[in-house]
């Protein structure tokens, strides 16, 4: 808060200006109820809005009959409270919901009550909204607020007439601001929906003519993708003859013949009993027949600090994309041969986490990395089988990998244990890959470069946008309590009549004349 306070304006505790009511913990034999006269809400409620500002509770599926309410009617909270969790975690103490009516809470949630005539309700909502409530939670098992916390945050108290002047202005303001960031959802929710759609449009063929068509157009032949198969096979034992000799080198052995050669392993072929039907002159690929070799990463203790090799981690692997950023470094040597460091060529899977969204993510090593790199234990390597100057199937195989029809695939393969999703190479090398003839994959490719930068340029525009209505609505609040929101009339009231004349209504009712309770708490705004 400012500390030279606007004219008229005094601060005060929360509690000198509100009641603070907490829920009641039912009996089970009241839980439950319909058709009813008392609605009885509990924390999941409040994160239930409606229009208005999205902050008044809807009608609640919990009720009492008004004769039980009677029994409770000290615990009874009116129209135009601001109901908030009590305990629970950051995202729940921080949600907020305006009272419509006489209602109960459970024992989970405070009512602020405002003081009648002095403080206007719905610029106390707006003010508990902007306080971050998480921060005054007691550390226990679960977060919780006390009564006394609360009621000892200071609070700016304004002139009534400017009070009203205050709501005014905030209502025609957030509610602009609203309706704009709804508009970023709508934007944002429409770009994933283009993007999916884009990416099933390409591998089933029909974001681009498809090769056998132009070549009927212009009359000439062309390779279809069973022999562009038959080329990555054949490149696929050249990688692995390649580096088994490699490996006996670095051991001093020299075969005598080639018996050695029958120990290669022939790719799983995927099955295409119930795969759909695919363009003229495409065909499936299984990942092992596009990869020569797959393998597990290391489980060696990496750290910022330590000076061993960086070793890629699941953060590092992001938006179909290697990010070498936030590395976290070998702290001892980790024994690679030569060649078994990370390669352009490379395609890295999340292989175990406990998010489905994230167990199957995977990027393309595109190019060669500045010095040798690994890769931790939870990720997979597969080592594409990509003949010179096709590096554009590693591009395609990475596009498939995002289409939302491979991702369904993905999280129905991913085993569960302790909590966490697995998928292994076992599981993921017969996944069937639609391969078009070569000349067709690059024309699509392109494409969809051209497309996604589209889309993502303008979610970026989007995040930008929706950073600036947080920060113009963080804004806008601040001012609000500050007293410069709106105009200051030297004919209201001043607040400290407020005051006087909410601790005189209290002493009359036998409250006490106010709060003393020390220094009062400055809020902590978000």
């Amino acid at each position: 808060m400012s500390e030279a306070m606007s004219p008229g304006w005094i601060n005060v505790s929360l509690g000198e200006c509100v009641t603070l009511v907490a829920g009641v913990g039912f009996p089970k034999h009241l839980q439950g109820q319909t058709g009813q006269e008392v609605p009885v809400y509990k924390v999941g409620d409040i994160s239930r809005l409606v229009t208005g500002g999205g902050r008044f509770l809807r009608e609640s599926p919990n009720t009492l009959s008004m004769q039980e309410a009677l029994n409770l009617a000290s615990r009874l909270v009116p129209k135009d409270a601001t109901a908030f969790a009590k305990i629970g975690a950051a995202i729940a103490l921080n949600r907020r919901a305006v009272t419509t009516r006489l209602c109960f809470f459970d024992n989970n949630v405070f009512a602020a009550i405002p003081a009648e005539d002095c403080l206007h309700p719905i610029l106390l909502y707006y003010f508990l909204r902007c306080v971050k409530l998480d921060e005054y939670s007691r550390a226990t098992t679960v977060p919780s607020l006390r009564k006394s916390d609360v009621e000892d945050i200071e609070f700016p108290l304004a002139p009534i007439r400017e009070q009203h002047r205050i709501v005014e202005a905030l209502d025609s303001y957030l509610s602009r601001l609203d309706a704009a960031e709804e508009g970023l959802k709508r934007v944002e929710a429409n770009l994933k929906r283009y993007r999916a759609s884009v990416l099933k449009a390409a591998v089933e063929g029909r974001l681009v003519p498809t090769e056998a068509e132009l070549a009927r157009q212009e009359g000439r032949d062309y390779e279809p993708a069973p022999v562009l198969l038959e080329r990555i096979l054949k490149e696929r034992r050249r990688r692995w003859e390649e580096a088994e000799l490699a490996k006996m080198a670095a051991k001093g052995k020299v075969p005598k013949n080639d018996r050695w050669k029958a120990k290669y392993k022939e790719p799983v072929a995927p099955d295409a009993s119930e795969l759909p039907e695919l363009p003229e002159g495409w065909c499936w690929a299984s990942l092992d027949q596009l990869a020569w070799d797959s393998s597990y990463g290391t489980s060696i203790r990496c750290s910022p600090e330590a000076d061993g090799l960086p070793v890629l981690r699941i953060p590092n692997v992001s938006d179909s994309r290697l990010r070498l950023s936030d590395m976290k470094f070998a702290t001892r040597d980790l024994g690679l041969l030569p060649g078994q460091d990370l390669n352009e060529g490379d395609f890295l899977i999340i292989r175990t986490n406990g998010s489905r969204s994230l167990i199957g993510r995977a990027a393309f090593v595109d190019k060669s990395l500045q010095g040798s790199h690994f890769f931790a234990s939870y990720l997979i390597r597969f080592r594409l089988a990509i003949p010179d100057s096709m590096t554009h199937i590693g591009c395609w195989l990475s596009y498939f990998w995002q289409a939302p029809d491979t991702r369904i695939k993905l999280e129905a393969m991913a085993a569960t244990s302790a909590g966490q999703y697995n998928l292994s190479m076992t599981s993921m090398s017969p996944l069937a890959i639609p391969l078009p003839p070569f000349p067709e994959l690059v024309r699509v490719c392109g494409k969809l470069d051209d497309l996604l930068s589209v889309v993502e340029a303008t979610a970026a525009a989007v995040n930008q946008d929706a950073d600036r209505t947080t920060s113009l609505r963080q804004s806008i609040l601040k001012w609000a309590f500050e007293g410069k929101l709106v105009d200051q009339d030297p004919n209201d009231e001043p607040a400290s009549k407020l005051l006087d004349r909410i601790r005189a209504e209290r002493a009359v009712i036998g409250k006490g004349k106010g709060r003393k309770r020390g220094q009062q708490m400055k809020p902590k705004l978000g």
